[in-house]
């Protein structure tokens, strides 16, 4: 199902200036074609999507000299476009 996983790509919101965080960790996944229901298959592999996005993220040095762990993100948004790529948005959960 999962040809290619891109990324991870690091951006802040308007106004953040400080260079060593990030607001949104973006992550693409590019899907081979399918005919049918692309958004069911979607939901029926969505552990095997978060799973490849996390491989992804943990092997990425930009993402380790953050210093943030894992299990400090959650998923802030699920894009399916229409040439097959899902894009991963995860941000940082309220610690508060």
């Amino acid at each position: 199902m999962i040809v290619n996983v891109q990324g991870p790509v690091f951006q802040r919101f308007t106004g953040n200036e400080d260079p060593d965080t990030f607001d949104i960790i973006r992550i693409e996944i590019l899907l081979r074609a399918f005919f049918d229901n692309s958004i069911e298959l979607c939901r029926e592999h969505k552990d095997e999507l978060l799973d490849a996005a996390i491989d992804k993220l943990k092997s990425s040095v930009k993402f380790r000299n953050f210093g943030v762990p894992i299990n400090f993100l959650k998923v802030y948004d699920i894009v399916l476009t229409q040439d097959h790529r899902v894009i991963l948005s995860l941000c940082l959960k309220d610690l508060s």
